[in-house]
């Protein structure tokens, strides 16, 4: 019985080694994949980006017709959605092996919104759709605080991701993106920005199999829809989808973010006008 329970912890022992040597080098592969992952998609981004500006460049010309014209609108988007879906690749390996951690700071939340405004309002144009950005930073209820602490790169990522998703799926009309303090609590203030468009269908299927699922085996690459929803959660947020009438597609983002000093910005001479819904 003895020889029997010695032989038993032997081989579990080897066992144990053989898991455990397995485990390094699978660990020691995904490492390598990211590695080049990462180097693949530096390369596009590198190569790419100079192929992006020369053609808005050539796209600002007045003597193109509209054949021309929409070749190189096509050239564009093609460029940069082969660049957006290697940036989401590389970065949700990295979320789901962990190496991905949160990195909080003080963020300047209105900076951030107007960013965004500024990254999609000559895309939207192109397609002539009316985008509208707003925050409510005058009324005292509902006022954004300019100051608080997050992981501002994922915010950023998270807010870029659903815009240009809903950019690309709006063909006519006003997509509007609004920002409002929702609650406080304590040491954090929960913000939430809302999201709406007129949706090419009455239901979304793709966004419903990625935001409505709890458990989504869903894995969207082309437009990152499941990096922003990891990111979401990452940050302890929350998302909520609406189809309304008329077919408007509502994305209702809610994040909590601490408190900063100074978080409040009031009105001086020369300031935007009282922003309203989007």
């Amino acid at each position: 019985m003895i020889l029997a329970v010695v032989s038993n912890i032997t081989t579990l022992k080897n066992r144990q080694a053989d898991l455990q040597q397995m485990l390094m080098e699978a660990q020691e592969a995904n490492r390598a994949n990211h590695d080049i992952v990462d180097e693949v998609t530096g390369t596009i981004e590198t190569s790419l980006h100079p192929v992006v500006r020369t053609v808005s460049a050539i796209a600002d010309a007045e003597n193109l017709d509209d054949e021309q014209q929409s070749h190189l609108t096509e050239i564009t988007r093609s460029c940069r959605t082969l660049i957006d879906t290697m940036h989401y690749r590389r970065e949700l390996s990295h979320v789901d092996d962990g190496s991905d951690e949160l990195v909080p700071k003080k963020c300047d939340l209105h900076d951030l919104i107007k960013g965004i405004d500024e990254q999609f309002t000559h895309r939207a144009e192109t397609k002539n759709i009316f985008f509208a950005v707003s925050y409510a930073q005058y009324q005292s209820a509902n006022n954004v605080p300019k100051f608080v602490e997050i992981d501002e790169n994922k915010l950023k990522n998270i807010l870029s991701i659903l815009v240009g998703y809903a950019l690309a799926n709006t063909e006519k009309g006003r997509l509007g993106l609004h920002a409002i303090r929702k609650s406080d609590e304590n040491e954090m203030v929960h913000v939430a920005f809302e999201l709406a468009y007129p949706g090419s269908t009455a239901k979304d299927e793709l966004l419903s199999q990625v935001f409505e699922a709890d458990e989504s085996n869903t894995v969207d690459m082309q437009y990152g829809l499941t990096l922003a929803q990891r990111y979401i959660r990452m940050l302890g947020g929350q998302i909520e989808l609406e189809y309304r009438q008329g077919d408007t597609t509502a994305l209702t983002l809610v994040l909590p973010c601490r408190k900063v000093a100074s978080e409040i910005v009031m009105p001086g001479s020369g300031s935007e006008p009282k922003a309203g819904a989007a």
